[in-house]
C-alpha cells in the first residue's frame, strides 16, 4: 500500500477546456487519464474575471510528481497523461498543493499552457495531540520537544509544522 498524498487543485481556462480536464481527472476520458489519482466527487466551479475555474480535492499515490507529474507506461504500451501535457493541450493554468504525512513533505506545482512555473517541495508534518496519550498540553509539549499553546491548535487536535502555510492560489 502506498503512502497517500492529499491534493488541492485549481484549473483555469475556458469552461469547455475545464470540463475536458475534469473528465480526464475523473477517468471519464477513454484515452487520457492520470495515474493513481482519485479525486473526491465534490468540486467547486465558477468564473474569475474572463476565465472559468474548477477546484478539486482528492488523493494520489505517493506524491503529485509520481501520479500526475510523470507519465507511466504499461505493459500493453499505453501510458498515463501528465498535468503538464494536459495543461498545454487544453491551454489551461493548473495549480496543485499536496500534503503527505507518511514521508513528511508538501508539494506546490503550477503550470500555465504546458510551462512548469513552480515546482517546489518542502518539509511538512502534523503533530497530533490525543488526550488519551498526552492528558495535558504540557505532557504533549514535553513528549514532542515543542512549546505550543492552545491557540496554535486553532480548535483542532493537531498542529502543522512546515508546509506552505496559509497558501493562496497563484492562478
Amino acid at each position: 500500500m502506498p503512502n497517500w498524498a492529499n491534493f488541492s487543485m485549481r484549473i483555469r481556462g475556458t469552461k469547455e477546456n475545464c470540463e475536458k480536464f475534469k473528465d480526464i481527472l475523473f477517468h471519464e476520458n477513454d484515452k487520457l487519464y492520470f495515474h493513481r489519482t482519485f479525486p473526491y466527487d465534490n468540486y467547486t466551479e465558477g468564473a474569475i474575471y474572463s476565465d472559468y475555474f474548477m477546484e478539486f480535492c482528492g488523493e494520489c499515490a505517493w506524491s503529485f510528481r509520481c501520479s500526475m507529474g510523470e507519465s507511466q507506461t504499461y505493459s500493453d504500451g499505453t501510458h498515463s497523461s501528465t498535468v503538464c501535457e494536459i495543461s498545454k493541450l487544453l491551454n489551461l493554468s493548473v495549480e496543485i498543493y499536496t500534503t503527505e504525512t507518511g514521508c513528511l513533505f508538501s508539494e506546490h506545482y503550477f503550470y500555465k499552457n504546458g510551462d512548469e512555473l513552480i515546482a517546489d517541495c518542502v518539509d511538512y508534518d502534523e503533530l497530533w495531540w490525543y488526550e488519551e496519550e498526552y492528558p495535558t498540553l504540557e505532557d504533549f509539549n514535553a513528549a514532542m520537544g515543542t512549546n505550543y499553546t492552545l491557540e496554535d491548535f486553532h480548535g483542532n487536535n493537531y498542529v502543522v509544522e512546515g508546509g506552505f502555510g496559509e497558501w493562496e492560489w497563484a492562478s
